[in-house]
């Protein structure tokens, strides 16, 4: 069973995305190659493909550079006319096999694991090189070129002709996606007819320019590619001559320049294939922390190295997943045998993990609307169900969990939990609960000041309101340790193993991944990003000969041109450092506490403390959101989760109509950009035809409001629509920029993400600073909706209508169109009988 771990080093979960070293770089001397490098590393490649042969190549250089970057190799080699192997002039010959030797030796030197390029014909000396290599570990790539650089192999039957007369195991072959589109009848046939010995891909256009805009059906290409599960690296390949050296230029043909950057074209390249053939790893991550909980003693847990998927959520989710994989075992070994690819029914069970994780959070939400119903019986059991469909039929979560493969639903229902808890005064059991919060996920560090805060006001009002300031800090204090020896009793026995508690430290708290996430999500510092390009582009332009504008030209590690995951993502404002993000998310949380302690003596009703609850958790969680430190785009599901009970109030007096529909919309606003900001996590044909429907029926919602929508002010209701359209246009630009604007491929992923940031930190002005006080005095509730909420409540008279009971067609189209999601069908079926909660 061990071996299943051991074998994880050897299994490629997702293909070596690289680039051509000439595609940065004229040529290999130390200088260029640490630039190549160093720009290849910051876009995000994880290969570079260097030329072995190049005159000034630098082995020992090469190999320290490569570690320094993180990156991996592999080798080209092309043979001139004085070196062609299959030349009659012995001479030549002899110096042709001595290139190839060297090239395997630097291969082996640098830690390439093949050699591949236009390295044919004599069999003789192929054979011989192939021996050599497959000594030294090095494998040979035969490349399939067109018919005007060689006469010899030309398609992929060629390549395969030829190993078999080879006869060495270690010979493979090298396909171009240049190459095929001029000699291939059929790319994809050629394809499959090699795919048992193919080894090596490059990505190239017809055209040699940017990806997508030639005549190849290169996401034909990725897919066929994807069907033989094809493991070997994807290297992107484009020469022009204002990089390459005249030899080069030359040997090649390139006398058309389709570009003039090769970074610009390097990042549009792998923005491209990275699109086309996405793979989430979430899935790879949880495979394998299962099989690490299995198969490993807890000590090992947190020092296992031999997998990039390391374990980095604390102690409490790691058992989660041990309980989990115990399950799993049971019906499924396959699964737990990292070096076999995934079958189906793997995927299966996988996802069957995430629903039985899920139905945790239909259970959390039960218990609510429970304490409602018994403090309201006047709510009806079909309001009741609707309720219970808004939180179980979410498009953000399922996007995230069920598509994207994550936990999401599991953690929000222990979230859920607490608060029940809390509801009913058992101080011991919430401060427990907020404890197991924080072992599950270390971002719940976030709400436990809060949290202590709210538990210490609720005691103190309860019992020791007329004994002072001095009680108050010693029930305070006392919270404090128990939920501190909750802590300490999980995390005990990572404190016990020597050198553990470091390594959990580094593994819980990795600062040094950058201030953004690989997605940017709708957060202050994507707006700050906005603002960062801005500038820059000012300055470039009003002063364009200045040496401020020099150095920003000559400025590649920018979070504005698509890079993350470094430490200065901005090149005009001031980088932020992880300890004043901090500081920030801290400061935005103290209105928090003052709206606490200012109303804390509702905390004694089951329904008000319930308000009061959680809007405090709702400011700290967008304050956390909004200024943390690489906060991912699914962070903003848990602000977004808590303000969906704000949109279950019902104000039966006039006089409070305004209160509940000022929280409705505050709530639109965030649930559309949280269900927006999770679109570019959506790839596959299948994933997109649930966001397409999504996004057709925002249009349908968009066409029912604007013939029926009465309860809104007449500015609320052209902004939320003009809200609508924008956000339209946002998802839908992806395609036309990769068409239209192949420069700017990161542009869309910008402009969604600032205009998010813009609606989410108003939504937090508003939800922390907004006046809305009379709203916590109110203890009625109903199935009101805005568009990620499934009924909306509406008030035309002092009597109120149920759904059922709209006086015409289209406010009953608005009722279904409100909940702003695919699955608004299931929604409906949810005010059934059979669907009610009794």
């Amino acid at each position: 069973m061990y071996s299943a771990i051991k074998t994880s080093n050897n299994s490629n979960s997702s293909n070596l995305i690289g680039i051509h070293g000439y595609n940065l770089v004229g040529c290999w001397d130390r200088i260029h190659c640490e630039k190549a490098f160093k720009i290849a590393s910051e876009i995000g490649y994880s290969l570079v493909e260097v030329p072995v042969i190049d005159p000034l190549f630098d082995t020992q250089a090469t190999k320290q550079l490569a570690d320094k970057y993180g990156l991996r190799l592999s080798c080209s080699v092309g043979l001139s006319q004085d070196t062609d192997i299959s030349s009659l002039d012995e001479s030549t010959r002899k110096q042709g096999e001595q290139v190839l030797m060297t090239a395997v030796e630097r291969a082996h030197a640098i830690g390439s694991p093949i050699v591949c390029g236009v390295i044919y014909s004599k069999l003789e000396i192929l054979r011989r090189v192939a021996q050599k290599a497959q000594s030294l570990g090095v494998q040979l790539g035969l490349e399939v070129c067109n018919k005007y650089e060689t006469n010899l192999i030309n398609t992929a039957g060629d390549a395969m002709k030829m190993i078999q007369r080879i006869g060495m195991p270690n010979v493979v072959v090298h396909l171009d996606a240049y190459h095929m589109n001029i000699d291939e009848n059929d790319p994809i046939a050629a394809i499959d007819e090699c795919q048992s010995r193919l080894g090596y891909f490059h990505i190239g256009e017809s055209h040699r320019g940017y990806l997508g805009t030639g005549n190849i059906s290169l996401r034909s290409i990725l897919r066929a590619l994807a069907r033989i599960e094809y493991s070997g690296p994807l290297v992107f390949e484009s020469f022009s001559n204002e990089i390459v050296s005249p030899f080069v230029t030359e040997a090649l043909a390139i006398w058309r320049n389709q570009w003039e950057d090769g970074e610009q074209v390097a990042k549009h390249a792998l923005a491209f294939i990275q699109s086309e053939c996405y793979k989430s790893t979430d899935m790879d991550v949880h495979r394998y922390w299962k099989v690490l909980t299995l198969y490993l003693p807890p000590q090992k847990w947190y020092t296992d190295t031999r997998s990039p998927w390391t374990l980095d959520y604390p102690p409490g989710f790691a058992c989660l997943e041990w309980l989990l994989a115990h399950m799993v075992a049971l019906v499924d070994k396959h699964l737990f045998q990292l070096d076999q690819s995934v079958t189906r029914l793997d995927i299966w069970i996988m996802r069957s993990t995430v629903v039985l994780c899920d139905l945790c959070l239909a259970h959390a939400v039960y218990l609510h609307l429970n304490i409602f119903r018994k403090y309201q019986p006047e709510i009806s059991d079909t309001r009741l169900s609707f309720v219970f469909a808004v939180f179980v039929l979410q498009p953000s979560l399922f996007f995230v969990d069920h598509i994207h493969f994550q936990y999401n639903g599991f953690l929000i229902a222990c979230l859920f939990y607490s608060s029940y808890f809390f509801r009913l005064g058992k101080y011991l059991s919430f401060l427990c609960s907020v404890a197991i919060l924080v072992l599950l996920k270390q971002t719940f560090l976030y709400i436990v000041p809060v949290s202590i805060f709210a538990c210490t006001c609720q005691r103190y009002v309860a019992r020791y309101q007329t004994k002072g300031m001095i009680t108050f800090c010693r029930l305070f204090i006392q919270s404090s340790i128990v939920f501190a020896f909750f802590v300490l009793l999980g995390i005990s026995p990572w404190i016990v193993y020597k050198g553990q508690w470091r390594i959990l430290c580094g593994r819980l708290f990795p600062f040094h991944r950058g201030l953004l996430h690989a997605y940017w999500a709708p957060h202050f510092w994507a707006l700050y990003g906005c603002l960062d390009l801005f500038s820059r582009k000012c300055i470039q332009l009003v002063f364009p000969h200045s040496q401020m504008a020099a150095k920003m030209r000559n400025i590649t590690s920018s979070a504005t041109r698509g890079w993350i995951g470094i430490r200065k993502p901005f090149v005009v404002l001031p980088n932020p450092s992880p300890w004043m993000c901090h500081v920030l998310v801290v400061v935005g949380m103290l209105f928090c506490f003052y709206r606490l302690w200012k109303k804390r003596h509702l905390l004694l009703h089951p329904i008000d403390s319930m308000w009061l609850w959680v809007r405090a958790w709702s400011g700290v969680w967008l304050s956390s959101f909004l200024f943390g430190w690489h906060v991912h785009e699914k962070a903003i599901l848990m602000p977004q989760f808590c303000m969906l009970w704000y949109c279950l109030i019902k104000e039966e007096d006039e006089k409070h109509q305004g209160l509940l529909r000022w929280w409705w919309w505050l709530t639109s606003m965030i649930s559309t950009v949280a269900s927006s900001c999770m679109v570019p996590l959506i790839f596959g044909c299948l994933e997109r035809i649930v966001v397409l429907g999504w996004i057709l029926w925002m249009m349908m919602y968009l066409l029912v409001v604007e013939m029926t929508w009465r309860i809104q002010s007449r500015w609320r209701r052209r902004y939320l629509i003009l809200h609508q359209l924008v956000l339209l246009l946002l998802l839908g630009l992806p395609g036309i920029v990769h068409r239209w604007l192949p420069r700017f491929p990161f542009l869309p992923q910008m402009l969604l993400s600032g205009y998010g940031g813009i609606i989410c930190g108003w939504v937090y002005v508003e939800m922390v600073f907004g006046g809305q006080e009379e709203l916590l005095e109110h203890r009625s509730m109903a199935g009101s909706c805005s568009p990620v909420v499934v009924l909306v409540q509406w008030n035309t008279s002092k009597a109120s209508k149920t759904f059922f009971e709209y006086s015409s067609l289209e406010e009953a189209l608005l009722g279904i169109c409100s909940c702003q999601r695919t699955f608004a069908l299931f929604t409906t079926i949810a005010s059934t009988p059979m669907f009610a909660i009794r």
